[in-house]
């Protein structure tokens, strides 16, 4: 692996480009998937957010690089959590639900960033991609899951997606495994892609 360690500027304008692109696809796609009935929001658009958490990881080799990809998450998202599911409708137990889910979300960043570091160094580099992918969509699923069932006033059997973390989990499960390998696979190959041309525009 490149032990080529990134400035703390390219650190950052990495994280959070792709922070800012996980927003957006936990926005704008999961309002689609909704609005059209098409799953799941947390589910459906796996591949698009494991490839947003995993880039940052494969493309700056530097621990902690897919855990700082939800500080937008945590902050701005916890934010937006908490006036719309306490202030706006009181669905959450507690107004500290927002902040767990925010909270939740950086956890899927540390298991990305966990499994990236410590699998083998022999390992090859498809298979670190594919292998981070497929434990972060684990942990996307196993996170959401915790959030209805305990950040909720009402049962989870009441939540409209709890569904897909249920009866349908056959389905769901390995849907985000399958789509989270596919994404760590594909941000390991971008990532190496990009460094290729960096170091070709640097060499002429």
């Amino acid at each position: 692996m490149d032990t080529d360690r990134p400035s703390h500027l390219r650190f950052w304008l990495t994280t959070q480009t792709f922070g800012m692109l996980f927003f957006l696809v936990m926005g704008v796609l999961g309002m689609l998937v909704e609005a059209n009935d098409a799953g799941c929001m947390y589910v459906t658009p796996a591949f698009f957010i494991v490839l947003t958490i995993v880039y940052p990881a494969a493309r700056l080799r530097r621990f902690g690089a897919a855990t700082a990809v939800f500080l937008l998450y945590l902050t701005a998202g916890s934010y937006i959590e908490y006036q719309m599911q306490w202030v706006a409708e009181r669905q959450l137990a507690s107004p500290w639900g927002a902040l767990a889910w925010g909270l939740l979300g950086v956890l899927v960043g540390l298991v990305a960033d966990v499994t990236f570091r410590y699998l083998p160094a022999g390992l090859a580099a498809g298979w670190r991609g594919a292998i981070t992918g497929a434990l972060t969509g684990l942990a996307l699923f196993l996170t959401t899951y915790v959030a209805m069932t305990t950040l909720y006033a009402s049962p989870a059997s009441q939540q409209t997606h709890f569904v897909f973390f249920s009866s349908r989990a056959v389905f769901s499960l390995p849907w985000m495994l399958l789509n989270g390998a596919f994404g760590g696979y594909c941000a390991m190959a971008l990532a190496a892609g990009f460094g290729r041309r960096a170091r070709a525009a640097m060499a002429t």
